[in-house]
Parts: C-alpha cells; structure tokens; sequence
C-alpha cells in the first residue's frame, strides 16, 4: 500500500514557518507531501514545485512574473502557473487531496487551483478569509474552508 500524496500550497515568503510545520505534520502522519511554492518576493527553496517552476508553466520566468510590478497581475500570471504545474504533477503521480495554508491572496490562488481539479479530490483552504465571504475562493465546488485564527 502506498502513502496518500497531498498537494500542499503554500507561499514560503509569507509563511515559512507556517509551510514548514504543515509539512511535518503531514510526514509524520505517512503523508507523501507535494509542496507548490507560488511565492512571487522570495524564492526559499526546498518545495517540489518551485516558484519558478509555477512561472515556468505560466510561461514566464520568476524575474518577468516580479518585473510585472502590480501584485494582481503577479497573482494572475502565477494563478495559471499553478494550475498548469499541479495538473502536470498530477497525470504523472496523482495527488490524493489538497490543502492551502494562505492569507487572501494564497487562499485566491488556491481556490482557483482546487476548482480546476474534478469533484470528489478532497480539498481544504486553512484561511483567514475563511470566515468572510467566501464565494470567490471556492466558486461551486467541493471545497472546504477553515478558519485560522491568526495570519
């Protein structure tokens, strides 16, 4: 039997530390952890799937998606990044569910991410938009939402 494979997204320039502990958590619980890193500021390192990797697929490098300058056309180029490298990862070894750890802009990335992917993939956003509004983040689809107490 193999370990389920979570798809983990989760911007290491705003949340290192928060990634980093999601992430062992995850592995000490048998969980095969796929991290997708679609930081824009800073690249860390260390994530499957490399911020630029996810510029890459958008068809852009990392320096290009940063010279865009407005943080909503970052977010724009690096939400079609991460759609297209999650759904490469996938058809060569498929994820068993997916999780976000995000503020707004995270949690926007994600939910647009987890609407591309079919219904019955289990999917959770851990957000402080969470108890907000929450429409724009998870459109009409079996997405769950969580709220973290603190960013």
């Amino acid at each position: 039997m193999t370990n389920p494979s979570v798809l983990f997204i989760c911007t290491q320039d705003t949340k290192e530390e928060e990634a980093h502990f999601t992430r062992a958590v995850l592995e000490a619980a048998g969980v095969d952890v796929v991290h997708l890193d679609p930081s824009v500021r800073r690249t860390i390192g260390g994530a499957e799937i490399a911020p630029e990797t996810v510029a890459q697929a958008a068809g852009m490098t990392i320096e290009q998606v940063r010279a865009l300058g407005h943080e909503g056309k970052c977010q724009d180029a690096m939400i079609r990044g991460a759609i297209a490298a999650a759904h490469a990862w996938d058809a060569q070894r498929p994820v068993s569910g997916i999780l976000a750890v995000g503020g707004s802009m995270g949690s926007a990335l994600a939910g647009a991410l987890m609407q591309s992917f079919p219904y019955g993939l289990p999917k959770l956003i851990v957000s402080t938009m969470a108890s907000g509004f929450t429409k724009p983040y998870m459109g009409v689809k079996d997405i769950a939402m969580m709220n973290a107490v603190t960013d």
